[in-house]
């Protein structure tokens, strides 16, 4: 079940990836950097009021994944209980997001004035956004409490493929403006929401709405948790680009987010595992559930380690020929860096999804405000020094940390894992030759050999359920007559 749910998780993670890579040159072309620029910003914007849902979807998630043999009235009741409670926050942020939005877009970011009516006119989109996207944490939660992984991903892949391709064809049909774009996002937004919602009924049944009292004090506690990490972990994961944004201006956000983006894509990997187990997690035993933790974090680090050293060595070439070699030459030292970063990151994707469904929620957001002041200075000094490439060390040394903390408090000590140091050492080694130009022939031989003992290391540390997978993709067909064959 794990290993299907996790199949489906990065199918309907990866087809989206693989189509908003494909139109960002066409996108770039048909906006600009600048304008692409400010919707980075914008969607941030958007993303840091997600955390209105006040935790309430991977509450609701938790929640759902106890009751699954409960009579379907529970399972409503927890539903319509986090949905309307949802609903009536982000109409809250809608309004806050009205006010914040006109000043932000207006005189904090340096956007061009002859671009800055267009920012402003989208902000009423924008606002509307805000409880659309806090419900869909809730719809979204709730299948997957179900472990009704395969409908959400159809769902997802579907509105998010809708979602990436609308806004290009109105600027190539209407023009770049973007307040144009952002009321497209927002609209097919809202259409996937009603086609999540309609899934969900089939699951918890057509029952009248009815808010149940007695269930809003634990989704509050567990959501609460929940909803301090969101704000630090919006926080942190796009205060990179707010300060590139004050400090270099737009273009810097553009030459630094196309490589962030481009390089975090495959988190897929490690996130696709962590939603399979989250609800797991929830209904086994401690000990059980650190026994899968374990084999988890193996599982990731065998994936983990080949994709990311041989994303080093092609990451500089796919740029130039993905965004031209201007950019590439700027965006480049960003995803080395974010390469570097990637592997713990991914680890530390698994260890929270670990202590959220074991119902310790506290226990990320803890980390998360720790790491708040040292991470924000550390990037505006980074930022200043070195520009986007110091902004990108910041965010590498920050996750390294956050997943040696949640590791540490799970009982499973990364520092105590020996059997990661091959896979480290193969990294930085990789890391340090992309850096280091050497000559072409000379790179290209240490780049297989680095990338085949990274693979041979993967497959020796593989759990056995892992290694029959890639036996099973590795074996080739026999032909007639060979042992085995089938005449």
């Amino acid at each position: 079940m794990v290993r299907r749910n996790t199949l489906i998780n990065l199918a309907g993670a990866a087809l989206p990836a693989v189509v908003s890579l494909a139109i960002v040159p066409a996108f770039l072309a048909a906006v600009g950097q600048v304008r692409y620029g400010v919707l980075a910003i914008v969607w941030m914007l958007l993303g840091y009021f997600s955390i209105l849902d006040l935790g309430f979807g991977q509450a609701t998630s938790n929640r759902v994944a106890t009751l699954k043999d409960a009579p379907r009235e529970q399972v409503r009741r927890v539903f319509w209980t986090a949905l309307t409670l949802n609903a009536a926050i982000g109409l809250l942020g809608s309004a806050i997001l009205l006010w914040l939005g006109d000043m932000l877009l207006g005189s904090v970011f340096r956007i061009p004035p002859g671009i800055r009516p267009e920012a402003l006119g989208s902000v009423p989109w924008l606002a509307l956004g805000v409880p659309i996207v806090t419900t869909a944490t809730v719809l979204s939660g709730t299948l997957e409490g179900e472990e009704r992984f395969g409908t959400l991903n159809i769902l997802g892949v579907s509105g998010t493929l809708v979602m990436q391709i609308a806004p290009l064809l109105w600027a190539w049909g209407h023009g770049p403006a973007l307040s144009g774009l952002v009321a497209v996002t927002i609209v097919t937004r809202l259409l996937g929401n009603v086609a999540t919602l309609l899934a969900c009924f089939s699951v918890v049944g057509f029952g009248a709405p009815r808010l149940d009292l007695n269930q809003v004090g634990g989704l509050f506690r567990f959501g609460g948790w929940v909803s301090i990490s969101a704000v630090m972990n919006a926080i942190l994961q796009s205060a990179d680009r707010f300060v590139i944004g004050i400090v270099n201006g737009m273009v810097a956000v553009t030459n630094y987010t196309v490589p962030f983006n481009l390089v975090n894509r495959l988190i897929v990997l490690p996130a696709s595992l962590g939603r399979s187990l989250f609800p797991r997690f929830a209904k086994i035993s401690r000990e059980s559930a650190d026994a899968l933790l374990a084999e988890a974090t193996t599982s990731v680090a065998a994936v983990m380690t080949p994709v990311a050293i041989a994303g080093l060595f092609v990451v500089r070439e796919f740029l130039t020929l993905w965004v031209g070699p201007a950019q590439a030459a700027a965006s480049a030292p960003v995803a080395d860096l974010i390469f570097l970063g990637l592997w713990m990151n991914g680890l530390a994707h698994v260890s929270s999804f670990f202590h959220l469904g074991r119902g310790r929620p506290d226990i990320p957001a803890k980390f998360h405000m720790m790491e708040g002041i040292p991470f924000v200075v550390a990037l505006v000094l980074g930022t200043r020094v070195w520009g986007i490439t110091g902004a990108a060390l910041a965010w590498t040394l920050r996750v390294s940390a956050d997943a040696l903390l949640l590791y540490q408090a799970a009982g499973l000590p990364l520092y105590r894992q020996v059997r990661f140091y091959p896979a480290i050492g193969l990294l930085l080694a990789a890391f340090a030759l992309a850096i280091h130009p050497v000559p072409t022939w000379l790179e290209v031989v240490l780049a297989a050999v680095l990338t085949l003992l990274a693979i041979g290391w993967g497959y020796r540390a593989a759990p056995p359920p892992l290694r029959v997978l890639f036996d099973r993709w590795a074996r080739r067909p026999e032909l007639p007559g060979e042992k085995g064959a089938v005449p």
